[in-house]
């Protein structure tokens, strides 16, 4: 006796709701921790065991040496402003490159929960590298990265979304 998968109803939405979940949340995690791996991040131990020593000596100094290690400190904290600036910008192109690639193949994707997913975790990567450096960044960088996401993302959704029907006028014309 066959069964046609008309008279079958599964209920999937619990499956697709957990691809779609795994998807959006597993892209701008491998976003952050690929960009980390690629670029290693600021050791902030290192940073604050130097920071401790100088501070210690500071205080220890004498009243003649006391300039030359305020001297040496003002020196580490711009090496630690300079190294959490350089790997925001990193952080920065890592991901939004991710989110960018990973909209566009969702978007494209025909299985839906895939697609969605992919496209969620892509706008969560692109958030995650901008946003959370975003006072880093110049503001030039910052318009023309929206801009250009805003174009890319246009573009794209009147590719994927155009009408059959206008598409055929158009060409009958």
């Amino acid at each position: 006796m066959a069964t046609s998968n008309e008279n079958v109803f599964v209920v999937d939405w619990p499956k697709k709701l957990a691809v779609w979940l795994c998807l959006a949340s597993l892209v701008p995690l491998v976003a952050y921790f690929g960009a980390a791996a690629l670029f290693a991040p600021p050791d902030e131990e290192t940073f604050g065991n130097a920071r401790s020593k100088l501070n210690d000596q500071l205080n220890s100094a004498a009243p003649a040496d006391k300039p030359a290690v305020q001297a040496k400190l003002d020196q580490l904290d711009k090496e630690r402003h300079d190294a959490d600036l350089k790997f925001s910008r990193r952080m920065f192109w890592v991901c939004y490159v991710a989110g960018i690639i990973s909209v566009c193949v969702g978007l494209f994707i025909p299985v839906r929960a895939v697609g969605a997913g992919l496209m969620f975790g892509g706008i969560s990567a692109i958030s995650e590298g901008c946003y959370n450096v975003w006072d880093k960044l110049a503001p030039w960088l910052r318009f023309n990265s929206l801009l250009f996401l805003l174009i890319v993302f246009l573009v794209l959704s009147l590719v994927r979304f155009r009408s059959p029907g206008k598409q055929v006028t158009a060409a009958l014309q």
